[in-house]
């Protein structure tokens, strides 16, 4: 998005003490060689051409540096993962794929996800991010993240939750079906704004359906209450009208330690199509270039005592 934005409107002025996105390339690839165990190449795993993210996939390995594998590419020889093509050793995975690992298979239909399991169990290869860890992204997991954060940080969150109902409890069950014309509900497995009705703009049909579907099957869904989005003024083909917009982070981590915590200098600012509460490209939805601002230069580092970092989200 800053590429296009430098070749459509060169004579924008730029903020002093603008952030390089492009940053982000060298701190992904610093991230993965620092948990590899082995000596071998780091590579990004894509499904091929046909995922809807190939061309994202193929950016982030050119930038970064990384190999591009796609599953025919990858084999598994004396426990260790390689590159078919040229027999180089791969000591880290960097997954991207649409479906589980496990399930993977190359264009004969041979199974590659359980060899690729097995040798990172062996500890011949490591894989990011580890197997496992959707479980974070399931959304009967929202209302737990407090405490999930003081837990295993010791913290208290700096901002809080969007406040979510777990409609298999029967207590708070009763209350969302009470309230669906009032409150954001949508499946927990659900991605893409897939599902997702807001109450307070839904038809009378629409909630009577859901409150059905939620009664059918109380463990598929979550409700929360209404977050009124910030909105930016965004160029809607012949003038400028607001939309609404959400802000995405990327964090990279070496490890456990307070100092291997990395905030890139990249940030993704979703845009709503008009008229609509879902921010998501799927739905319509589109993105700004997002302005990261320092006045204390490209540290990247969460951890820096010094000096403020300010984002802000272009047309």
């Amino acid at each position: 998005t800053r590429e296009l934005m430098d070749a459509v409107a060169p004579g924008l002025p730029r903020p002093e003490g603008l952030l390089d996105p492009h940053s982000a390339l060298t701190l992904l690839r610093e991230t993965l060689q620092a948990i590899a165990r082995t000596d071998g190449s780091v590579a990004l795993l894509t499904p091929g051409p046909g995922s809807p993210a190939f061309y994202e996939h193929s950016r982030l390995a050119e930038g970064a540096g990384l190999l591009l594998v796609q599953p025919g590419d990858v084999d598994v020889r004396d426990g260790g993962v390689v590159d078919a093509r040229s027999g180089e050793r791969i000591a880290v995975l960097y997954l991207r794929l649409d479906g589980e690992l496990a399930e993977l298979v190359d264009d004969t239909g041979t199974g590659v996800g359980t060899r690729l399991l097995d040798a990172a169990a062996a500890g011949t290869v490591v894989l990011a991010n580890a197997p496992g860890n959707g479980v974070a992204d399931d959304k009967a997991m929202y209302c737990h993240v407090p405490a999930l954060i003081g837990y295993y940080l010791q913290e208290r969150p700096l901002l809080d939750s969007v406040p979510t109902y777990r409609t298999s409890d029967v207590t708070e069950r009763l209350s969302v079906l009470e309230r669906i014309g009032e409150l954001v509900t949508k499946p927990v497995d659900g991605s893409g704004g897939e599902g997702v009705l807001i109450g307070p703009v839904a038809s009378a049909a629409a909630v009577a359906a859901r409150r059905q579907e939620i009664s059918a099957q109380p463990d598929a869904w979550v409700a929360q209450e209404v977050v009124p989005l910030s909105s930016l003024p965004t160029f809607a083909g012949t003038q400028l009208e607001p939309r609404h917009v959400d802000l995405r982070v990327f964090v990279y981590l070496h490890g456990t330690g307070p100092g291997e915590c990395r905030l890139a200098d990249v940030a993704l600012t979703r845009v709503a199509p008009r008229g609509s509460l879902v921010v998501n490209s799927s739905r319509g939805g589109g993105a700004k270039d997002t302005w990261i601002v320092s006045d204390v230069g490209d540290t990247g580092d969460v951890n820096a005592e010094e000096g403020e970092t300010h984002v802000r989200a272009g047309g």
